[in-house]
């Protein structure tokens, strides 16, 4: 929703967010608490949104309280460094320690405060080495019990994450999108998101649509997945300065097919999207749904073809604010 507003310049919905903040700050502390380190983080990215699109820091107020708790459970002793995922301390995967990258990096670009940048510099470059990135340039679920690479599936949002983090410290060392990657030192974080991105268009489509490999019976975080590797695949794009055109239109050309191809063949009777975006649309709820609206907000952002002039992204939040 955060998104939906910024991008159609409709502040019709800020109210909600304003409420969905209101109604969660007695979940706070217990936020806090979860089990699950990589939860409190999804909470902490859209509080920074919030932030961003409301021109209101109070929001960042939780933010920096949960990455100040999440700081607590990175570990050099196991593995030479990166995050838990959970309290009791029993594995490191990919999507914690993702989060923990864009977190630290989103607080730097909203604070300015050098210590959240040098935490996203520390933790990329022990995600990079981790060997968490697989021979075929794909992010594995986690560690095993030696360290290495556990084979588990390549969700398509552990591609994603990691391709918006890599954006903000792209933009960290680059005070414009427009530098020159030929002499800025930036440049390497663009080169290792390319080979991700395009990995994920060589491994992970189906008839040509970004797949995940629970289709068409994800559970309901994998009905997220897809969602949220286009919306950082089109922050990665955003920030491509000129020398990466030839990925630039390639990314924006997969992006437009998919939002395109879920508004024609992945809508339910009340227009919700389903999960598999080829059609036809099964199991739409709330969270296919919201996957669905980061494809058509990226399309949106980018620009790249009529639906960015139409009223269509409204019509979604609408739809998802029904369901």
């Amino acid at each position: 929703l955060a998104n939906t507003v910024a991008y159609t310049e409709n502040n019709t919905h800020l109210g909600v967010l304003h409420h969905v903040w209101a109604a969660t700050s007695l979940f706070y502390l217990e936020h806090k608490l979860t089990a699950g380190l990589d939860d409190i983080q999804w909470w902490a990215l859209a509080w920074i949104r919030v932030a961003e699109v409301a021109r209101d820091s109070q929001y960042l107020k939780r933010s920096i309280g949960y990455f100040d708790e999440v700081t607590k459970y990175w570990d050099d002793s196991t593995c030479k460094g990166g995050v838990w995922w959970d309290r009791k301390r029993t594995y490191k995967n990919a999507i914690t320690n993702e989060l923990f990258i864009m977190l630290a990096i989103r607080l730097y670009g909203a604070t300015k405060d050098d210590h959240y940048l040098q935490w996203a510099k520390r933790s990329w470059l022990w995600f990079r080495d981790s060997s968490l990135i697989d021979s075929d340039g794909l992010i594995n679920d986690g560690l095993n019990g030696t360290c290495q690479n556990n084979g588990g599936e390549t969700w398509t949002y552990n591609q994603g994450v990691i391709l918006g983090a890599l954006a903000e410290l792209y933009l960290a060392d680059n005070s414009t999108v427009a530098s020159d990657p030929t002499t800025s030192s930036g440049a390497r974080y663009l080169d290792e998101g390319v080979k991700i991105a395009d990995a994920v268009m060589h491994q992970k489509l189906a008839a040509g649509l970004l797949h995940e490999s629970c289709e068409p019976d994800c559970n309901n975080d994998g009905k997220q997945f897809k969602g949220i590797f286009i919306r950082y695949l089109a922050y990665f794009t955003k920030v491509l300065p000129p020398r990466y055109e030839d990925y630039r239109a390639k990314y924006q050309e997969f992006i437009a097919q998919n939002a395109e191809t879920l508004w024609r063949k992945d809508r339910d009777s009340l227009g919700a999207f389903g999960v598999s975006w080829g059609g036809p649309a099964v199991s739409a709820d709330a969270i296919s749904h919201t996957s669905g609206l980061d494809a058509t907000n990226a399309e949106l952002w980018l620009q790249v073809s009529p639906v960015a002039r139409s009223g269509r992204p409204v019509l979604y939040a609408k739809v998802l604010l029904m369901i």
